[in-house]
């Protein structure tokens, strides 16, 4: 029991040391050593829990993705009107990227992580749940070559656009850039115009309105614990 405690707080004192380096230096810059001694464990201990930085990031990236949409779900499900399955999806899409852009750390960490490393957003389960979900609420099934093309062009973009945006290579508010990405997921499920502008909308509305801090979600202590509870969620 004693070395399974060990190995648990040895896990959490690297991914709590990456997430302050990842937020202070971006993901480029950020080297395995330096986690180590943020963490103060040997390399060959980093890499028993995790081969390489990627593994590392997808793993982070993941826990936080489950943890803002549960504390997202939470918030809406205490208003008194209850939002449709797509709206909150979107809305949950568009507060992610909405958040990110306001934060020139966040921005540039997951500038990096999506832009260079596709297959960290490509290979994530939870994202893949996702889209999979959008694609059964508009009663289109998620099993079809179709959905693996949309699902491929959904998440092919968003690491471009974040760069373009951490850059300020072009004059583009972060409010276009995510009514724009996410206009095109409600396109590719064929939801109608109208209604696509009303999610649109209505999600802006809704993020305007939420308390949910992003920042303190990435930045807050991480425990295995926590990690279960947020997936059993």
């Amino acid at each position: 029991m004693g070395k399974y405690n060990a190995g648990i707080a040895t896990q959490e004192k690297i991914v709590n040391a990456a997430k302050k380096i990842f937020y202070e230096n971006g993901y480029e810059k950020t080297t395995i050593k330096q986690i180590c001694e943020e963490a103060d464990v040997l390399r060959t201990v980093f890499t028993y829990y995790f081969p390489d930085k990627i593994a590392l990031a997808d793993y982070i990236s993941n826990y936080l993705n489950i943890k803002l949409m549960n504390e997202l779900t939470d918030e809406q499900n205490e208003r008194v009107e209850k939002s449709e399955d797509i709206l909150v999806l979107i809305y949950g899409s568009m507060w992610f990227f909405y958040s990110i852009m306001s934060d020139v750390h966040l921005n540039r960490f997951y500038a990096e992580v999506l832009g260079n490393n596709a297959k960290i957003l490509m290979g994530d389960h939870y994202y893949r749940k996702i889209f999979q979900d959008m694609y059964l609420s508009c009663g289109k099934n998620p099993q079809s070559k179709e959905f693996e093309l949309f699902f491929t062009y959904s998440t092919a973009s968003p690491g471009v656009f974040l760069y373009h945006y951490l850059m300020k290579s072009s004059d583009l508010t972060k409010e276009e850039i995510v009514t724009f990405l996410n206009r095109q997921v409600l396109n590719g499920l064929g939801v109608p115009i109208q209604k696509r502008e009303d999610i649109i909308l209505k999600s802006l509305e809704m993020i305007q309105e939420s308390n949910v801090d992003f920042k303190k979600i990435f930045l807050s202590p991480y425990t295995l614990e926590a990690y279960n509870d947020t997936v059993r969620k």
